[in-house]
């Protein structure tokens, strides 16, 4: 009765060797090219474009459009208020270094103590 309960593995689906997008292979168009060809065909950048159409859709008192762009924007804003810049006072950095230095002392002197055993 046990053999009842062998589970045999279909041979449709799952990952095939050679199979998928090829490694190192290019966007054929990218975002940045997307965008110029909007600014070309519209005469002005896409932000100013997109900040028209909210002002537009403000008139107009769409309030999902209006949701919509709110979330747009808003997620922008907040990804580029994500990016911070960090710095180091010179005292941080010479406590890692010492830190540093202790814990590969450390490791030394425990290297050595296995050696002599």
């Amino acid at each position: 009765m046990a053999l009842n309960n062998i589970h045999i593995k279909s041979k449709r689906g799952g990952a095939r060797p050679g199979a998928g997008r090829p490694t190192g292979t290019k966007n054929k168009i990218s975002g940045q090219q997307i965008l110029d060809e909007i600014e070309q065909h519209l005469g002005v950048p896409y932000a100013q474009q997109l900040v028209s159409n909210y002002v537009d859709t403000i008139n107009s008192n769409d309030t999902n459009l209006r949701f919509q762009y709110d979330k747009l924007i808003l997620g922008k804003v907040v990804a580029d208020k994500a990016e911070i810049e960090v710095t180091e006072s010179a005292d941080l950095f010479d406590a890692k270094r010492q830190a540093f230095a202790d814990a590969i002392a450390q490791l030394a002197a425990a290297t050595k103590t296995q050696e002599t055993k």
